[in-house]
């Protein structure tokens, strides 16, 4: 009864709260050192307080949205157009690093860019809103198949829910049609992902592998595309 009531005292976490802070020492990060890659910089890496090490990922996550927004700008122009593209690769890198740290596509991401990605096409015709719409449920229900076909065959998850909301927010975006090849870049990077791992001593052939950061990954390169060729 007693560890009940801890729990149920315990606050929520979400996105929102508890604001940035040290997972060591607790200290509330201000806003001079939340500003991306200088604040990181300035500080070495290290809390400010108990200058506890604060991980490279955070660099390398900062360094990679600030070229995907120098991509986007050189891309577009400033707009709506714009905005629309930078939370597109913003939502997409925050979950690959969420979904490879901690096994979770947070659903305030996925579905979040799931409607937005149907919004967008209200005003923007690089994709039809029908073929969206045809995308988002083909997406979901692609993984949702291979989910269930998984755990009567094996016993067990061999597909996280999240990474079908996932796939069902980048038929949202990209269409029906981006799809087979959307999921077959996916696998490629993933596959590379856990032979790295491997390689690395990080797992072995028996251990889960994330498949949001391959379907992150493959997202952007299918939006990049036209700007590649």
């Amino acid at each position: 009864m007693l560890q009940r009531d801890e729990q149920d005292a315990a606050p929520a976490l979400n996105f929102f709260w508890p604001p940035s802070h040290c997972p060591r020492c607790d200290y509330r990060v201000r806003w001079y050192d939340n500003i991306p890659m200088f604040s990181w910089l300035a500080l070495r890496g290290r809390c400010r307080s108990c200058c506890a090490p604060i991980g490279r990922r955070y660099l390398l996550l900062e360094l990679s949205l600030g070229m995907w927004g120098a991509l986007c700008a050189w891309w577009l122009p400033p707009g709506l157009s714009w905005a629309a593209f930078m939370i597109y690769g913003a939502w997409l890198m925050a979950m690959a690093w969420i979904d490879y740290l901690h096994r979770l596509l947070p659903d305030l991401l996925t579905q979040s860019l799931l409607w937005i990605g149907l919004l967008w096409h209200l005003v923007d015709d690089r994709v039809l809103l029908e073929d969206a719409v045809v995308g988002a449920i083909a997406g979901y229900l692609t993984l949702a198949l291979i989910y269930w076909l998984g755990r009567w065959r094996y016993g067990f998850e061999v597909m996280g829910q999240g990474d079908m909301k996932c796939l069902a927010a980048l038929g949202a975006w990209l269409g029906w049609q981006a799809l087979p090849s959307v999921l077959l870049l996916a696998s490629l990077f993933t596959l590379a992902l856990a032979l790295w791992q491997i390689v690395r001593k990080c797992a072995h052939r028996g251990s889960e592998f994330p498949f949001g950061p391959g379907l992150a990954l493959a997202g952007l390169v299918f939006l990049c595309y036209p700007v590649l060729l």
